[in-house]
């Protein structure tokens, strides 16, 4: 008994199949990218979490006061310690926080959850010996005197600067579930061009990581706006989250 020949399939039959599988790709991959932003930014909320917990056992070994180069000191910025920076723009510790607390939380075991998701930041500084700046910017509020951000600040701050480059102390956070102090800057996890404010913040739902220890994503245009810090003469002098009006007295959200 012959067996049967099975039919081939026609040109248009193909056809037809290869475009439903085009179709179903095509729905699909928005539903991937979604899942891997929603991946990406469980692993950045998470990070920030640590940094909240490391930044909680400083504060409590150093008598309340938020990280700041001194003047005097100097902070290495890779790995090996062959580079380093000195005291300088006050208002850098927006990255080089990581320098600064350097002696207390060793980078070989916190660098990594110190880049968001799919960065080379870390990578970099291992293989490299890059220069390390974090992916998880410092909030400029915890680095001077509440008043710099007031009306009186903005006047005043020019002629007398010594006035407000104080330290923080963590007990000076008046709205510490409101007031953001470190963020996802790059969320490499997008894998496209991250879009900007006027501010340079970014404009998309930013993990931040808030003075009271919690990890949250909210839009950084949402957050209250800034006033000016006339003593910072960097492209962030007027960048939410870094510029909240009266700094760790007032708040983000």
């Amino acid at each position: 008994m012959r067996a049967k020949r099975r039919r081939a399939l026609t040109l248009i039959e193909l056809l037809v199949a290869i475009g439903v599988i085009g179709i179903l790709i095509a729905l699909s991959a928005p539903m991937l990218h979604d899942a891997r932003r929603a991946a990406g930014q469980a692993v950045s909320l998470a990070n920030l979490a640590g940094i909240g917990r490391t930044f909680e056992a400083y504060l409590g070994a150093n008598d309340g006061l938020h990280p700041v180069a001194l003047p005097g000191e100097q902070h290495a910025v890779t790995l090996d310690g062959n580079m380093t920076f000195s005291y300088g723009d006050r208002w850098a510790m927006a990255w080089h926080w990581a320098a600064v607390i350097r002696d207390f939380a060793p980078w070989e075991d916190h660098i990594q959850t110190w880049a968001s998701p799919g960065s080379d930041a870390a990578r970099r500084a291992f293989e490299e010996g890059a220069h390390f700046i974090p992916d998880y910017r410092y909030a400029n509020s915890f680095v001077a005197s509440p008043s710099l951000w007031t009306p009186q600040g903005a006047a005043d701050a020019a002629e007398n600067p010594s006035r407000y480059l104080q330290r923080v102390r963590a007990a000076s956070v008046v709205y510490p579930s409101g007031k953001v102090m470190h963020y996802d800057h790059v969320m490499t996890y997008h894998r496209r061009k991250q879009p900007r404010l006027s501010d340079h913040m970014p404009d998309d739902p930013t993990p931040m990581l808030f003075a009271d220890g919690h990890a949250a994503t909210h839009l950084p245009r949402d957050a209250a706006d800034p006033i000016e810090n006339v003593l910072n003469v960097s492209w962030w002098k007027n960048s939410r989250l870094h510029n909240t009006p009266e700094g760790v007295f007032g708040r983000d959200y």
